[in-house]
């Protein structure tokens, strides 16, 4: 078991949700001329070709992945890849708010469930605070008198999904003790690209995808294709990965609480739109949870949480 390294760890976490909530805005303006598959099928691509130059460039000699566990959590990074689009396509959004919310109970869930991992000291503090805070920031101005909460099916397809990530997580950091969290990235994107890529091709057939031709994109529409791929799609992973290697996967999922904050200083930013109370009170609760369990794991006091893998 190698050194953990909580402090790089978060900040790699830090990273990878401010490149993730860019990803929503991005994606709605890409839907103008692909679906939501055809988005997936190309981003994942070009993620797929950055780690491989990655690979040969800084991790040539690292060991290779057996091709079984590659395929197999590749197909956990797919499943969830399509189950969240598929959900938030056909879900209320109040409800699919609410289980975006709880990502660190889920994966501690699972942890427990498949590998009987006991929850780290302070985590249910964190999980309250943060899973709090998530809720406050998406909910907060649609809690009306006329606010829905109807069912529509998608949400079981975003907790599916959900599963399917916190799987991929736990199983990655369990199952690939030893491989640079580089190789880890390249060797689960590839085979999450060809299932994708497959699922495309099916829907096309059936005549329910829709995509453009090169020529009939607009610059920006290439533009953010090369930004959402091999930056925010191969760096995401790669920095996922490492975070989850060395905090732990349901401490890492803590961390997914931060993306609706992200979504907030795109939208001032880029649009304009003001802050609400109720905004900056949930913010303060994501960043309390998730600061505590820092402090707790930078202290010391929570040395084994989590096997390291290699960086």
């Amino acid at each position: 078991m190698t050194t953990r390294q909580p402090a790089l760890g978060s900040a790699a976490l830090v990273a990878c949700m401010v490149l993730w909530g860019t990803l929503i805005p991005a994606t709605n303006f890409l839907l103008a001329w692909f679906d939501a598959v055809g988005v997936s099928v190309i981003r994942f691509a070009l993620g797929v070709a950055a780690l491989w130059l990655a690979v040969q460039l800084f991790d040539r000699a690292s060991t290779p992945i057996p091709w079984r566990k590659s395929w197999a959590l590749g197909l956990g990074i797919s499943l969830f890849a399509t189950c969240y689009t598929l959900g938030i396509a056909n879900a209320n959004p109040i409800n699919a708010a609410v289980i975006a919310s709880i990502g660190p109970l889920t994966t501690s869930i699972l942890a427990w469930l498949l590998y009987r991992t006991p929850p780290a000291p302070g985590l249910g503090l964190a999980v309250v605070l943060a899973v709090g805070g998530s809720l406050v920031v998406s909910l907060g101005g649609k809690l009306g008198s006329d606010a829905s909460w109807d069912f529509r099916g998608g949400e079981i397809m975003l907790l599916i999904g959900q599963a399917m990530w916190s799987w991929y997580s736990l199983a990655s950091v369990r199952w690939l003790v030893g491989h640079s969290q580089l190789r880890i990235s390249y060797s689960t994107m590839l085979p999450a690209m060809v299932y994708q890529a497959l699922l495309w091709a099916l829907l096309w057939a059936l005549g329910w995808a829709r995509g453009a031709t090169p020529a009939d994109l607009p610059e920006a529409a290439l533009w953010v294709f090369l930004v959402i791929g091999p930056v925010v799609t191969a760096g995401g992973v790669y920095f996922w990965n490492f975070g989850a290697s060395q905090l732990g996967a349901p401490v890492a999922a803590l961390f997914l609480n931060l993306i609706p904050l992200v979504a907030i200083g795109i939208s001032m930013v880029a649009l304009g739109e003001r802050v609400m109370t109720y905004q900056i009170l949930g913010g303060v609760l994501v960043i309390a949870g998730v600061a505590s369990m820092q402090i707790r794991m930078l202290s010391g006091a929570n040395p084994k949480a989590a096997p390291a893998n290699a960086g």
